[in-house]
């Protein structure tokens, strides 16, 4: 069974959800069949949260964001793919995702970028404080990738007085310098999370497309990981050598989603959520600046 919630408008006339951005939260319990087609359908809030937290054997609970060129058919694959790998490895909580209205389209990066922005407040008030108002003894967690890691960092920047567990972030496609210390990224996470993990690859070849034709040359978290001194709860964990060595055959957009398909990652993930403590991480090597690189 998979729970998600969607901000993406539903076209009653088809029976699908579309690209475009919906007025209101809509929660979505699916299953798939062995074709890989996926059936179920809306149901209320209150009911969706009951069943999401029954389905867990620990008080966890992971929200996945994805990010921009994502359509809805591919989130509901990695989705199965995310409790497949981490059940695997031991994680027992539940795992719920955002489904915001990517385009599904690499030529439509602006697009999604403005839609990522707007539906912040819903992946905050509809999800995250949710779960912290209404399951207050569980963990909560979020793992976001590429775009997905903006509209966490904007979710997360609200104000009031609260915080999750464990914030990830892969190929994170927002400005290094928004999270160096004393920026205002850096001082997000050090509100809003007790630990923060930041995995970067530096041959992502999306992200050297993000940085030189979108975002003026600024560096990316995601392919150049976090600049100068960090705060003691954050790690910067270095992936290249493990992309160079696990992926036989590279093309641009494995270079960003190569994550989702490797072993070693999802054992680092599952330890990183049972809050291993990084420097105890048989999944990681020190580096020769101080850091520390996937090795898995």
């Amino acid at each position: 069974m998979f729970y998600l919630f969607t901000r993406r408008a539903y076209f009653a006339a088809k029976s699908n959800f579309t690209n475009r951005p919906a007025g209101l939260t809509r929660y979505l319990r699916l299953s798939a069949s062995g074709d890989g087609i996926h059936s179920g359908h809306a149901i209320n809030r209150d009911n969706w949260l009951s069943e999401a937290l029954a389905s867990a054997r620990t008080p966890d609970i992971l929200i996945f964001v994805h990010g921009y060129n994502t359509s809805q058919s591919s989130l509901l694959l990695r989705h199965a793919m995310l409790q497949q790998k981490l059940a695997q490895n031991g994680f027992k909580g539940t795992i719920v995702s955002f489904d915001w209205p990517s385009d599904g389209s690499n030529l439509s990066y602006l697009a999604d970028r403005n839609e990522a922005k707007a539906v912040a407040n819903a992946l905050l008030t509809d999800g995250i404080l949710m779960f912290l108002a209404q399951a207050p003894k569980h963990r909560v967690h979020i793992l976001a990738h590429s775009m997905g890691t903006y509209l966490t960092l904007r979710a997360l920047s609200a104000g009031g007085r609260w915080a999750v567990e464990q914030v990830i972030f892969t190929a994170a496609d927002v400005d290094s310098d928004w999270m160096k210390s004393g920026a205002w990224g850096s001082l997000v996470m050090q509100h809003r999370c007790k630990q923060f993990t930041n995995f970067h690859n530096t041959r992502d070849e999306v992200l050297i497309l993000s940085k030189n034709m979108f975002n003026r040359g600024a560096a990316r978290a995601g392919l150049d990981g976090l600049p100068g001194q960090i705060p003691k709860s954050y790690r910067d964990v270095y992936c290249t050598e493990q992309y160079k060595t696990r992926v036989a055959a590279p093309t641009m957009i494995r270079s960003h989603n190569w994550y989702f398909e490797d072993v070693g990652f999802y054992r680092d993930l599952a330890l990183t959520l049972a809050g291993t403590a990084a420097d105890q991480m048989p999944t990681r090597v020190a580096t020769n600046t101080g850091g520390q690189a996937l090795y898995a």
